[in-house]
């Protein structure tokens, strides 16, 4: 017979035993939806593995901007990891700007944990001092007649321009091959303002802002679009006139130029009305871009740095000069459209393969003489230095 108690337990007999034979159905056949086919992912190890081994090595030889000069002030040091290194940078007693490996040569400290004495860094361990030569100029215990010569570490070759910091950086320790360009006219404050810097961070190899150069037909696909939420469907950029050189000067191998025109269309006509914006680029070594800008107001400056800070992770700075009858408020927007033109480039950046010889069909730009310039920054060792992702 059956009883209440029985009645009773038959839901709770259904309860377990429904998500029971739903669980063995679906691990039994159902395996194609447990382990769905991987997606791609720009973070995958795989794909990492796969960039380290076609792209080119991730430090090339140059410049690269390290810091400000206003963050030195007062005594302050800054450390930098950058270039596959770890570097501190401070003013000495001139205040001029002293680049050194961070690691004390004594027993390892990082020098950035110290402070400055007398135009000199001091470590925070044993307060070893070092000046801007590297060479230890005082140990507060040492107890001989002159401290030894092999007490020291690296010093960095170093240039300053407008307010920024340049280190030099060479895989075979070769001396700066050039010397930054200077910019006197971006100094008279009678007829350029320094506007400031906006700085981003890209997943991506540090060519790749080179190579923008030589494509020309991306411009007309990834930037057609002005940068506008909602606006940038009916206002378009018609980019024409794109051209890419090198300077003929000897001494000036680590230059190389582009030009472009950039028209307005608004609802598909063109605005014959609005003048063509025209931009000069100066490329100078791998990691600085200076940018020649027209606009309605007058000239705008942009001296763009570039630093990686890991394999395939770069930093960017942007900043920003005016002519004097350019207004501020023009100059933000202005700095805010280039800002968003490259997050138009990013999901493409972040995500790319390399093609060493890539498939070109007339209407590419100038690509072959693009890559041999490209090359003269790379030298044996940078194949094999310390901190290439192709050591993972």
């Amino acid at each position: 017979m059956w009883s209440f108690d029985h009645i009773l337990s038959i839901p709770l007999v259904l309860c377990l035993l429904v998500p029971g034979l739903y669980w063995f159905y679906y691990w039994a056949f159902s395996g194609s939806l447990r382990k769905p086919f991987p997606a791609f992912h720009p973070k995958r190890e795989t794909f990492l593995k796969h960039r380290a081994k076609i792209f080119p090595p991730p430090y090339p030889n140059g410049w690269f901007k390290i810091a400000n000069m206003s963050e030195l002030e007062n005594g302050q040091i800054k450390s930098v990891s950058a270039l596959g290194h770890e570097f501190v940078v401070y003013l000495d007693g001139e205040g001029k700007p002293v680049v050194l490996d961070a690691f004390c040569p004594h027993q390892g400290a990082h020098l950035g944990g110290g402070k400055v004495v007398d135009g000199c860094i001091q470590c925070p361990f044993h307060e070893w001092e070092f000046n801007s030569e590297g060479k230890a100029c005082k140990i507060p215990y040492f107890t001989g007649s002159k401290i030894p010569d092999f007490a020291k570490t690296k010093s960095w070759p170093v240039q300053t321009i407008q307010h920024l910091v340049f280190v030099w950086h060479h895989a075979d320790g070769e001396p700066p091959s050039w010397d930054l360009m200077q910019r006197p006219h971006l100094k008279d404050r009678s007829k350029y303002y320094y506007f400031g810097a906006f700085q981003g961070e890209f997943d991506m190899h540090i060519m790749e802002m080179a190579e923008n150069s030589p494509d020309y037909a991306h411009f007309n696909v990834l930037h057609k679009n002005l940068p506008i939420p909602f606006f940038g469907r009916f206002l378009k950029i018609e980019f024409f006139d794109l051209n890419m050189s090198f300077d003929s000067d000897p001494k000036k191998h680590h230059i190389h130029y582009f030009h472009n025109k950039a028209q307005m269309w608004f609802l598909n006509k063109k605005l014959d009305n609005y003048p063509p914006q025209v931009t000069d680029l100066i490329f100078e070594g791998p990691a600085i871009i200076n940018f020649q800008l027209s606009s309605p107001f007058g000239k705008i400056e942009l001296i763009k740095t570039l630093i990686p800070i890991a394999p395939f992770h770069v930093y960017n700075e942007d900043h920003w000069f005016g002519e004097n009858s350019v207004p501020r408020w023009f100059l933000y927007i202005y700095a805010k459209f280039a800002s968003y033109a490259l997050d138009q480039d990013r999901p493409v950046w972040d995500t790319k393969s390399y093609k060493a010889k890539p498939i070109l069909v007339k209407g590419d730009g100038p690509w072959p003489a693009h890559r041999r310039w490209w090359s003269q920054f790379y030298s044996p060792n940078s194949y094999r230095m310390e901190g290439n992702i192709n050591d993972w």
